[in-house]
């Protein structure tokens, strides 16, 4: 299952979607972050859930918080971005979250080389990304068929937020806000 998360950020719109299986959720979407330099590019979360019933509850009525990377709610991360003023890559990922924070940037010769068979390959092997994370308890309750069958999904949303990095490194802001 797929949800979209919409909401502006220094007006570039910040469109996310969630892939929600059991207990995690996969986090898709376009990020830009600027400090000394701007990145962009896509980033990919894995996140932990939990199921909100409602006053009235009843199968199928349920709801899902996906929790935030603070509170131990953060997993797993990989950025694939681009500073945008030099189109230099900073591929990098998070294998696991500590104290409330992603911890320090993990580099890896294979990502920079090909970074979307990187992050489909990790995609692909969960149980693998999960351990990494120090979940592996999680793993038995995610549903391993369907994740598989999200895999081209996930890529395509990936794909598309990496085809907005020469957008936001040359267009007007106003037409960012369309994309």
């Amino acid at each position: 299952m797929a949800n979209a998360i919409v909401r502006r950020i220094d007006g570039v719109s910040d469109i996310k979607v969630a892939f929600l299986n059991g207990p995690i959720a996969t986090v898709i979407g376009y990020f830009e972050q600027k400090t000394d330099v701007t990145e962009a590019g896509a980033r990919v979360d894995v996140r932990r859930t939990s199921i909100i019933e409602g006053p009235r509850h009843h199968r199928g009525a349920e709801g899902v918080a996906i929790a935030p990377v603070g509170g131990g709610g953060g997993l797993w991360r990989a950025d694939l971005l681009v500073e945008l003023e030099t189109q230099k890559s900073c591929f990098h990922y998070h294998p696991a979250f500590r104290d409330d924070d992603v911890g320090d940037r993990f580099f890896d010769e294979q990502l920079d080389a090909d970074p979307l068979g990187w992050i489909e390959s990790r995609l692909e092997d969960l149980p693998s990304l999960l351990e990494e994370a120090s979940a592996p308890d999680l793993t038995p309750m995610v549903d391993l068929h369907q994740h598989q069958r999200s895999i081209h999904f996930m890529m395509s949303l990936i794909e598309s937020a990496l085809a907005r990095v020469p957008l936001a490194r040359t267009a007007p802001q106003e037409l960012l806000e369309n994309v």
